[in-house]
């Protein structure tokens, strides 16, 4: 089973996570930061700090328990776009 664990103990965003979840492949990721928000497709959440949590969480994407989440969270072309528009308006001042 191709899986990508992402195992931080803080994060900001978690584009880390949302970049390993637009691969395809099931995500083991501690639920911190913003990863809860970010995540999708098959997925687990996973306690951080805690090597048993990912060796459980790879048991579990082994035998396909995964959670789901179909909808895209976050999506570039809109972040992009929202960014160049704070650009602009940051130059017009």
């Amino acid at each position: 089973v191709d899986s990508i664990i992402i195992p931080s103990l803080t994060e900001g965003f978690g584009y880390t996570t949302l970049e390993s979840c637009l691969l395809k492949k099931i995500t083991i990721a501690t639920s911190v930061g913003a990863i809860p928000d970010v995540v999708f497709g098959k997925y687990i959440t996973i306690e951080a700090f805690s090597s048993k949590a990912i060796t459980e969480g790879c048991i579990k994407a082994y035998n396909g328990e995964t959670e789901l989440r179909e909808e895209i969270v976050f999506e570039w072309d809109k972040s992009i776009k929202k960014y160049i528009n704070l650009y602009h308006d940051i130059l017009k001042s």
